[in-house]
């Protein structure tokens, strides 16, 4: 069976590796025009359109060093919510985050008056997991990565658990991670192909949700 090069138009649609392979192989099939009927030929075609499909493309494998900085990141974070650091929390916020909420005084200011309503109801974070995926997704010029958290609060009378996520975010050539808090996104994930282009259009930001454990 005559293997096709990797100048085929078909091929360029996938970047990788074992994808490149399938497609291949079934372009393959699809160019021994004696023993493969023009029915078959179609099924062939469609079931590599159907590949690239299900396969997503748009994704890169996150290093450990990668991993290591995202965790890194969180934990500052987490102790600055804690310690009730805003200016800490606005550090590691994405840029143009921070312009769409007014600048970095402005979300200083938000937060604080958040910290402020947090102990006037006696809210209290109790327990925090967060989940760092092997991969991020990738539009033209970042890494977006998405990381889900599930956060138990507490205060007089209720408790609550919050299933979210947050997203983070870094150019593709390199430098530090920012974040960008899920649910603002959550309510409006359109905002993501504004600060995105190029963001592969099936890319999905999980459910933002938070129910009473209590009841």
């Amino acid at each position: 069976m005559e293997m096709l090069g990797s100048k085929h138009p078909w091929l360029r649609l996938f970047k990788d590796g074992f994808k490149f392979k399938l497609a291949q192989i079934l372009l393959s099939y699809v160019k021994i025009k004696k023993t493969v009927k023009p029915s078959m030929k179609k099924i062939l075609i469609s079931l590599i359109v159907a590949i690239q499909f299900l396969m997503p493309v748009a994704a890169d494998t996150l290093s450990e060093k990668d991993k290591v900085e995202i965790a890194a990141l969180f934990d500052k974070v987490n102790q600055a919510l804690a310690t009730r650091e805003p200016k800490v929390i606005t550090e590691t916020t994405f840029g143009p985050i921070l312009a769409i909420m007014g600048g970095q005084e402005k979300y200083i200011e938000r937060l604080e008056n958040t910290f402020k309503d947090m102990d006037a109801q006696k809210l209290k974070l109790i327990s925090y997991t967060n989940n760092i995926p092997d991969t991020a997704a990738k539009s033209k010029q970042y890494l977006i990565c998405t990381i889900r958290e599930v956060s138990i609060l507490e205060k007089p009378g209720l408790k609550l658990q919050v299933n979210g996520f947050t997203l983070a975010v870094r150019k593709i050539s390199g430098g530090e991670w920012k974040l960008i808090g899920g649910n603002g996104v959550s309510k409006n994930p359109k905002v993501l192909n504004f600060l995105f282009p190029g963001l592969d259009k099936n890319f999905e930001v999980p459910e933002y949700v938070s129910f009473n454990l209590d009841s």
